[in-house]
């Protein structure tokens, strides 16, 4: 069985960052792309490209960004930015029954791996969720690398992604 390598990628508070958003204001660049590129850090795409480069893992979106976008669509967006990897899919949105709540995207997760991969042979998926959000499930957590809305993706962040996915 081949090994399956999977980033599950947020956007904001992962692509973008408050210090995006206040250094962004000084580079001209930015004031041309309008939405949505304007929004995505093209120094935190290139951390994912570094990820991919020495992991060759393939990019689940589970960002809301999802939502209303193909996957060709989020492509573009990314390429447009820099990213040299591939887009694979996207996590599905989940309600609960009865109302319009969200359910937690850790089980967003579940439900992709479950629906994607049969049980047997889970063993063969290593697999990162980068994330600012918190609501992931208990056994996900050492799956799990926490952002923050200040810095978004960071060097340290990268460095765990690697091992997690290479060892």
């Amino acid at each position: 069985m081949e090994l399956i390598k999977l980033i599950f990628l947020d956007i904001d508070g992962v692509l973008n960052s408050e210090t995006f958003y206040k250094n962004k204001s000084e580079h001209e660049l930015f004031k041309e792309e309008g939405y949505p590129l304007c929004e995505i850090d093209p120094s935190a795409i290139e951390k994912i490209n570094k990820i991919i480069r020495q992991t060759k893992a393939k990019v689940v979106i589970s960002s809301s960004w999802r939502l209303g976008r193909s996957i060709q669509n989020l492509q573009d967006i990314f390429n447009k930015k820099g990213f040299i990897g591939t887009i694979d899919d996207i996590t599905p949105h989940l309600r609960y029954i009865g109302n319009d709540n969200t359910v937690p995207r850790g089980c967003e997760i579940e439900t992709y791996l479950n629906d994607n991969f049969e049980y047997d042979i889970k063993n063969n998926i290593k697999y990162v969720i980068i994330d600012d959000d918190i609501d992931m499930l208990f056994y996900q957590k050492d799956h799990f690398l926490h952002t923050t809305e200040y810095d978004g993706i960071t060097d340290v962040i990268v460095a765990k992604a690697i091992n997690l996915l290479n060892n």
